[in-house]
């Protein structure tokens, strides 16, 4: 399916079998009504699975040729070049408080969306070479339990809920994982969620931080309405201890 702007950018949009978006970008043909640019008879109407570049064709379904692929939609499963073997698979780390966590995800997660790659637009409006990347997680009722981005700049998040078996969140962590200066740091930010007998969150999400080596600095106002700068620092569960505070 092809879209034009009113300044004449063309856009095209393709589907898997099942009539879901898979594949969005650039059409670059500038012809008009000839050859590439209009459907043809024996143009299909969905692309399939391949082991190469995106993991999807791009010449079955109308446009055929002249594309720049911009952004990538992956479903149901994790083997996003069918294979037979996963490209990303569910992991936990190694503190103490990984027990809170469930131990795999399901890995046929039939009408979920799975991944998804987005190009970053170049300055020279030429077709995008890097992508960030994205995976969500689910267990067997369809809840996420992992998402994880990859930044194309040396950067990944992770984050792990755990759910109350009404489908409340009880519990989520945040890790941070990037490198400067040819250093890797990783911060993380632990959550719990209490609930009233309405469902309603009791209170707020109770913060812990904490940069692994070091300690993290955050702004914390205080009554008269000044910043209070908090060095927090690991506990023995990992969890984060208040140590020093320094007001001004």
């Amino acid at each position: 399916m092809l879209s034009t702007d009113p300044n004449g950018f063309k856009t095209f949009t393709k589907y898997d079998i099942l009539g879901r978006v898979i594949l969005t970008g650039k059409y670059t043909e500038t012809g008009n009504n000839t050859g590439t640019a209009t459907p043809q008879p024996t143009d299909g109407l969905f692309e399939n699975k391949t082991a190469t570049g995106h993991f999807y064709t791009t010449n079955l379904s109308f446009p055929t040729s002249a594309t720049e692929v911009y952004t990538v939609q992956y479903y149901d499963d994790y083997d996003f070049d069918g294979n037979y073997t996963d490209n990303y698979t569910y992991s936990l780390w190694t503190t103490a408080e990984q027990f809170i966590y469930a131990n795999e995800a399901y890995r046929f997660a039939r009408g979920m969306s799975t991944g998804l790659k987005t190009g970053v637009l170049n300055t020279a409006g030429t077709a995008p070479t890097v992508f960030a990347e994205s995976h969500s997680l689910y267990d067997k009722k369809g809840r996420e339990i992992l998402t994880h981005s990859v930044h194309p700049y040396n950067g990944t998040d992770r984050m792990w809920r755990q759910y109350h078996f009404l489908g409340w969140v009880l519990h989520s962590r945040l890790q941070h994982t990037s490198v400067l200066n040819s250093v890797s740091q990783t911060y993380v930010v632990n959550q719990r969620y209490t609930y009233d007998h309405g469902q309603t969150k009791k209170h707020l999400p109770q913060d812990r931080r904490q940069r692994h080596g070091g300690a993290a600095l955050r702004k914390t106002p205080t009554a008269s309405g000044t910043n209070c700068n908090r060095n927090d620092w690991p506990g023995v569960r990992r969890w984060i201890i208040s140590t020093t505070s320094v007001c001004g």
